[in-house]
């Protein structure tokens, strides 16, 4: 927690001791004193309290006297924090990423947080119910867990005296703020406020979000920048509607003092179910498919335990040791298993699913617990790996140390927010912000700065990039509509940053803030309508008329998509996996998952199957391809170290490739099966900088401090390098191949000028949605190539390329509903040639048509793989292939070529071909190094054999050598 001054720690803590000790004793006198040792500035706050009925002698400022008279309660307090923040708890809800583990678990405190999203409309600015779990908080109003609008103002001047008051969040956090002179100030570093007038209390976060509560600390409203405010109404005193802005409206139903149902705004109901105990122990979806929730551990019993899903299945499962501190995070089948030990000396081990240890220290940091040293964490796995975490006097970063020993370093502000820092290129960054909001107004990086301006509602209505060398900068601009109207203001336009041309986009929306149309800079309208209650939109048109139509289950979930092609349809299971997808050509694709969610097979329209076994961690550690008869074609494995690397791969036949990391997961050398070994380097800022090859030969790189390269070493020691404008663009290319290249842009990024080593120089010009229109060389006599686009002549060419005329001719596109290429006209010399596209319901090619008239068919299986090639011309069809058969996922495996010669191909477990027979024509054998390298090839038609071998030095021209055996 944190106060103005040491005065208002003190005052604090005499009013929290009071109400803390009233049942024990009553205060009679107080010091507050430096402890000059601790050399930080820290204070003593010293509370004397005489106990109940006590009659003996005391003196108050000394708190000594008679025996069972008086004692002291005593905290220490540094200026502008608290050594603790009693009953106040800021590390409740979803842990940060350095305090989180498992699913997930926060280790400082062992407190188990889980959110469940129950409900989610679409539009612009989503509604959205969510449920948030914390064991620390067991006794909450939903049986045990708080929810999306679980938010109060908590005025309790006997728990928390006469100048404090607490905020609820919805994720469980107590928010403190302190009366100091008639201004409510947070006892934490932010730009939060809180404010009180006689309607209640109104808590204005730093995004510019406000909260409003009546008198009793009740939330009544919440108002978004965009204008959007949600009104909620109570019912007895209980939460019964929640209304926003654009009229969608959520019930709530309540009984004996319990909620048992949402409503959304189509009607969906999601009902909640109790045990005998008052915990949630089912909720039941809109769809019917119910998740249940488990409060049976041994050790502490009433906290949540274990999660069945929708599928009956226990996806979840967590332990707690007997105070309650949750020690155990595992889905179902010991997947990704988490385990936490909290030592006596106030470190915490953690292990993971595979025996791997890492150890965390940490301490309380402007009012929350942060690591302070972290050691052999998932990201190092080495013994002694250290990352190291230091921070400022205001409990902010102010250097993380990483397990290379690489050092980046932050300072903050007096709001605590961070205003430079050394990034992960080590270029400096530093921030300014806007006054009283904790938004960015200025971002200065090496070679460029980034201006925000934003509008009363705190959106963004200009972005400005400047680079810092030449001075050249690019503008975009953003207006948000409808103004005045009563309804929340949404985006409405964005202005590119190019002043030649318009390139300007429009949005617009319906009264309940759906996007009905977006517009382009050249007029060009994508229309979205059909919007179902939940703000999900039933159609989509395209620039060119063309309508998608999209259905949704009870859950919001698509389930289907029908255009010109035809419909593409999703099942799911009931937890909402997907379970199967059936294109337009009937083609299905199912797949399967183990009982942790995890996606375990997938099987084609063929019966082919994809299986992946995988270890605790979710690697895949072995990988499989089955035909339809179960039989396995393809295989590799997979070993990876117990931190989670890939350490090495084997294939069908155990040859191996391993692979070694630095302490920074860096990969630092990687052997083939047959010993060829890649090593690499790589600077502070994990920048791959050197690549030695198996023949020792070395590439280097060198970065600049934004992270792009500057120089490249080849391996004979030649040298290229790259320069850059400030937004990140190359400019020049130096190579002693090409010599030097220089390139210019325009003020959207597009290439404007390439001029080459020889001097010559092209120009290139774009419309307003950025796409080429023209290239010009500059030479004399040499014609521009332009490119059109939209043109009327073009089927369904709206918003796609339609020509390109390089001045020897043109080529003409002409595309399907779908988008798909069409034609092809080639005009030139007075003639035009055309080559004809046709496609099945999956967008695959059936049919090509040549300008000869000739046409080439292709026959599909329900997979998709061509299993027949026909040619027609004039009438008459010929086979080119048939009975064409491949193996799962995999190449050919077999065929009738057009001249009627069978050829087969025999495949190893690797997929390698290990012979072709061709009838009268050849039986060839292959044979392959441990790379998978051919050695030599025999051809065994015939009385006398023909052995060609390829012996293939590393990086290196194949050498052929052929051998006849009589």
């Amino acid at each position: 927690m944190r106060f103005n001054t040491i005065i208002d720690a003190h005052s604090f803590m005499k009013n929290y001791r009071s109400g803390e000790e009233q049942g024990k004793g009553t205060p009679v006198g107080d010091a507050l004193y430096p402890v000059a040792s601790y050399g930080d500035g820290r204070y003593v706050s010293r509370i004397c309290f005489k106990y109940l009925g006590a009659t003996g002698d005391y003196d108050p400022t000394t708190c000594t006297g008679d025996p069972a008279t008086v004692y002291w309660r005593s905290t220490y307090v540094l200026p502008g924090e608290m050594d603790k923040t009693p009953f106040l708890d800021r590390d409740l809800g979803l842990p940060t990423t350095t305090m989180c583990v498992g699913n997930p678990i926060h280790l400082g405190t062992g407190n188990k947080f889980q959110a469940e999203l129950d409900y989610q409309s679409g539009g612009s600015d989503p509604f959205t119910f969510t449920r948030y779990y914390n064991s620390h908080l067991p006794d909450e109003e939903l049986g045990g867990w708080r929810h999306t609008y679980s938010r109060s103002v908590e005025v309790n001047a006997s728990k928390y005296g006469e100048n404090m008051v607490v905020l609820h969040r919805p994720e469980g956090q107590q928010l403190a703020f302190y009366n100091s002179s008639s201004v409510w100030v947070p006892t934490w570093k932010t730009d939060d406020t809180l404010t009180k007038d006689a309607t209640g209390w109104r808590y204005t976060q730093s995004d510019g979000v406000v909260e409003a509560y009546d008198e009793t600390g009740r939330l009544t409203g919440i108002e978004k920048p965009n204008g959007n405010h949600i009104t909620l109404s109570y019912l007895n005193g209980e939460l019964s509607s929640i209304t926003d802005g654009f009229g969608r409206n959520i019930q709530f139903q309540h009984q004996d003092g319990r909620m048992v149902s949402v409503t959304d705004p189509a009607g969906g109901s999601i009902q909640y179910q109790y045990n005998s105990a008052g915990k949630l122990a089912e909720v039941i979806y809109q769809d019917n498919t119910s998740r249940s929730y488990l409060y049976d551990d041994p050790n502490a019993p009433g906290l949540l335990s274990g999660l069945v899903d929708e599928n009956g299945n226990r996806f979840a499962t967590w332990g707690y040791d007997a105070q309650g501190m949750a020690v155990l995070s595992e889905h179902a089948g010991g997947a990704e298993k988490t385990q936490v030990s909290y030592n006596a000396d106030g470190s915490v081990s953690v292990t993971n699913a595979l025996g791997h240890v890492q150890r965390y220290t940490y301490s309380r940091h402007n009012g929350m617990l942060k690591p302070d040293v972290v050691e052999g964490a998932p990201c190092t796995g080495f013994v002694g790996g250290k990352e190291t975490y230091v921070y400022d006097s205001k409990g902010l970063v102010s250097s993380i140390t990483d397990r290379a020993g690489q050092k980046r370093t932050f300072t903050h502000n007096d709001r605590g927010l961070e205003t430079t820092q050394i990034d992960q290129d080590g270029g400096k960054v530093t921030t300014d912000w806007l006054p009283s909001k904790s938004l960015p107004a200025k971002i200065t990086e090496p070679t460029r700065i980034t201006e925000l301006t934003y509008d009363t509602h705190l959106r963004v209505i200009s972005r400005k990039v400047t680079d810092r060398s030449s001075g050249a900068s690019r503008t975009w601009t953003y207006t948000y509509a409808p103004v005045g109207t009563g309804k929340p203001s949404l985006l409405a336009s964005v202005d590119g940053p190019r002043t030649d041309v318009s390139d300007v986009t429009t949005f617009d929306y319906d009264d309940q803030g759906n996007l009905i149309r977006t517009t382009n800079a050249l007029g060009q309208v994508m229309q979205f309508g059909d919007y179902d209650a939940n703000g999900r939109a039933g159609t989509i048109q395209g620039v060119n008329g063309v309508t998608q139509t999209l259905t949704y289950d009870a859950r919001g979930r698509l389930v289907s998509s029908t255009g010109p092609e035809g419909t593409t349809a999703y099942n799911y299971d009931a937890v909402g996996l997907l379970s199967s997808l059936t294109k337009p050509n009937g083609a299905t694709v199912s797949y399967e998952y183990d009982a942790a969610h995890r996606l375990v097979a997938e099987t084609d329209a063929q019966g082919n199957r994809r299986e992946l076994e995988l270890n605790d961690l979710g690697n895949p550690v072995e990988e499989r391809l089955l035909d339809a008869l179960g039989q396995t074609r393809w295989i590799e494995r997979r070993i990876f170290n117990e931190i989670g690397w890939l350490s090495s791969v084997s294939d069908a036949y155990s040859n191996q490739s391993s692979f070694s990391y630095d302490v920074v997961a860096n990969l630092i050398q990687e052997t083939s099966p047959s010993g060829n070994t890649h090593s690499y380097k790589y600077d502070g800022f994990h920048h791959r900088t050197q690549t030695t090859d198996p023949l020792g030969k070395v590439t280097q790189v060198l970065y600049k401090d934004t992270g792009d390269v500057y120089r490249v070493s080849d391996p004979r020691s030649r040298l290229t390098y790259y320069s850059y404008n400030g937004f990140g663009e190359v400019t020049q290319v130096r190579s002693p191949d090409t010599g030097t290249t220089d390139i210019t842009y325009d003020e959207a990024g597009n290439v404007a000028t390439r001029k080459t080593a020889k001097g010559q120089t092209t120009s290139y010009s774009y419309d307003a949605l950025n796409r080429i229109i023209e290239a010009s060389s500059g030479v004399a006599g040499e014609s521009p190539i332009l490119y059109g686009y939209d043109e009327a002549t073009s089927p369904y060419g709206m918003g796609r390329l339609t020509s390109v005329d390089d001045g020897n001719g043109v080529r003409r596109y002409g595309y399907t509903p779908e988008g798909w290429l069409a034609y092809e006209t080639w005009e030139t010399h007075g003639q035009s040639l055309t080559t004809q596209y046709q496609y099945d319901g999956a967008g695959l090619i059936t049919k090509i048509t040549y300008p000869s008239g000739r046409e080439v068919s292709y026959t599909r299986d329900l997979a998709g793989d061509v299993i027949e090639v026909a040619t027609t011309q004039a009438g008459t069809t010929t086979s080119l292939a048939s009975q064409i058969e491949r193996a799962p996922f995999g190449p050919v495996t077999s065929m009738v070529r057009w001249n009627g010669i069978s050829e087969s191909r025999s495949l190893d477990l690797n997929y390698r071909v290990t012979g072709i027979d061709a009838t009268r024509v050849h039986s060839l054998v292959y044979r392959y190094t441990p790379d998978s390298l051919i050695s030599a090839i025999d051809d065994n038609l015939g009385s006398s054999q023909k052995t060609e071998s390829m012996v293939t030095p590393v990086f290196a021209t194949p050498i052929l050598t052929t051998s006849w055996l009589a």
